[in-house]
Formats: structure tokens, sequence, C-alpha cells
């Protein structure tokens, strides 16, 4: 027996007309709705651009599934808006005057093997050790792991699947991108939580007792040291650890605390250029004043109220009736663009 998936009455315009369509789990889809006739258990969302190309193929889920987003619970679509306001344009920031000539790339791992010499062996054995990606919830954390549920309930499932942590939660984003599965979602932003306190924690610890022999710490240094003679010169970074070790030591060589995401990109006045593609464990949104003043009471309340990405950016942000034209808060607006 068929589950027809039931188009909700006031849709019937964005079958011919493209909308802005807010999912659960945060990201925006900006396209044209398609009903399949010999597929009516599947709604897709297909991108405006991409219609032409598909324009004889419309009753064919393996062409939309290509060439656009399938949903087969309705609830996945939390808001729809014919037309938003476009984001207000950020000036880049750039100085002519200076020139990127080096880039600096630290690859996943980085991390943990920061430290030389005698300090190598010691800081490998550290329980605070920067972890390769399987070993992100290893028993050393175990302290750390018992005060997250989504932890607690994730790792057997994960150990019997061979620790394969992009597998695992590449299975789960497939599920809860298409059906409604705010509990699965709700566990990824347990875990997120979790991997923010567990990286924030080795990151302090480094800083704190691991600054001898630490290669962050000797790189920096003498980058600071070199571009006091090449004033006209801003090396380009690119980090792709979660941690903020590098950060901390540029910080000190540099004497200037980074304090917003522009001063990661800070072309003009700043002494170097920083790009983090797998985002980094002080990263945030700025949320409500009403939800839980009490951090670890905040986390709890979106976990037991298995609250959505979109409950957090949207109904709950800081500044609240959240709209990309009025807000601090740019949604992932996917479809957009070709």
């Amino acid at each position: 027996m068929n589950n027809y998936i039931q188009i909700p009455f006031g849709w019937s315009t964005y079958f011919q007309h493209p909308a802005y369509f807010y999912t659960y789990y945060g990201d925006v889809l900006h396209g044209i709705l398609v009903n399949p006739i010999n597929n009516q258990d599947s709604l897709f969302i297909v991108p405006q651009f991409n219609m032409k190309a598909i324009k004889d193929e419309l009753n064919s889920p393996e062409v939309l599934r290509q060439y656009g987003w399938e949903i087969k619970d309705i609830r996945v679509i939390t808001d729809v808006k014919a037309e938003i306001s476009p984001p207000k344009e950020i000036e880049p920031i750039y100085n002519p005057d200076k020139k990127v000539k080096r880039l600096f790339i630290f690859g996943a791992g980085a991390s943990t093997y920061c430290c030389y010499g005698d300090y190598k062996g010691k800081f490998k054995d550290d329980l605070l050790n920067p972890p390769l990606g399987f070993e992100i919830f290893a028993e050393k954390y175990e302290e750390l792991c018992k005060t997250y549920p989504a932890v607690r309930y994730s790792v057997p499932d994960l150990e019997m699947k061979g620790n394969n942590i992009e597998e695992y939660f590449e299975q789960d984003w497939n599920k809860y991108k298409i059906y409604y599965r705010p509990k699965i979602l709700s566990n990824h932003i347990n875990i997120q939580y979790y991997l923010a306190d567990l990286f924030t924690s080795i990151s302090q610890n480094v800083k704190q007792n691991f600054y001898r022999k630490n290669l962050y710490n000797l790189f920096t240094n003498k980058l600071a040291s070199y571009l006091a003679e090449a004033e006209s010169e801003i090396p380009l970074l690119v980090s792709f650890n979660y941690d903020t070790i590098l950060e901390d030591f540029l910080s000190l060589a540099f004497q200037k605390r980074i304090k917003s995401i522009n001063d990661y990109i800070d072309h003009e006045s700043g002494e170097y250029i920083l790009f983090k593609p797998h985002g980094s464990c002080n990263w945030g949104w700025r949320l409500s004043s009403y939800l839980s003043h009490d951090r670890k009471g905040f986390i709890n309340e979106v976990y037991n109220k298995n609250m959505s990405v979109y409950d957090l950016l949207f109904k709950n942000n800081f500044n609240k009736d959240v709209d990309v034209s009025t807000s601090n808060v740019m949604p992932q607006v996917i479809g957009l663009n070709n």
C-alpha cells in the first residue's frame, strides 16, 4: 500500500514558482515542487536552474534525486516563503598593499602530533591528547562522554560498525534529511556540543601545559618574526583541525586575540588569514536569552525537548522572529544559484 505524501493546502503555486523551503535540520532549499505521478509517496524540490535540464523527466524519481532533493515526510519542511529579502552583502576587506605569497596547510591530525622532543611521548600519553577521527569517543574521554546522553546512545552502535564515524553519521544524515527523524537530529546536536566541549578542553590543556617544544608555538613565533620584516605580505593559513591550538599560539605570537569570525579573514588590518573548512570548536550561533543561561542546562533542554536546528536558529535566536533580511543569522540556502 502506497503512503501518499500529503501536500499542504496553498502549496500549489510552488509547483510553478520557486520558493524557499525551510527544513527542520536548518538548511533552506530554494526550488520548485515536483510530485511525480508514479512515485507519489515522495515530494521533490528542484532548483529552478535544473528544471530545463529535466523537463522531460519530471516523472522519473531517479532523475529527480540527481537534480533535486527528495522528501518523504512533509514535516521535514517547517516553513515556506515565496520570497525573502536578500541578506546584506558583506564588503570584502581587502588591502591591496598586502600580498599573499605563502600558504600553510595544517592537515587533520596535525594537532595530535604537535609536540616534539621529549614532550612527544608525554603529549601522546596525555588524557587530553587530540584524537584522530575514530578516537573522538575513546574511553580516555569517558568522564565527558558520560555527561552527553547522545554519546552514550551512539557509541555501542558505532563500535559495532567498526568505528567508521563518517559512514555512521552519513547514514543518519540520509535518514533525517528525507524523513522526519527529530530524535536522530537531536542526537547529532548533542554530539556537536560534546565535540565543542572536548576540543575546547583539549585546546586549553595544550595552551597551559604543552607550550614547551610545541610545533605550533615554534611555527607562529617564526612567522611573527618573518612578518616583522615583510610588512607588505600576509600569509594564508588553512587548518582542518577542530581545536583552537593554532589560533591560541597565533594570538600569543602576534599579541592579538581572535574575537570574531571576521578576525579570521581580516586582510586589511590582520597579520594573517586563517580558513577552517571543517569548522572550529569555538564557533556557534548566539541564541535567545530566554533559554537556560546555564550552558549545561541549555544543552540538556535542547536534547530533552528534541529541539531542531530550525528551532534554535529561527525560533529561539537572540534576534527573535528571525528572517534572513533582518537577522545576523544567514541560513544555508541551497539551490539559489547555479
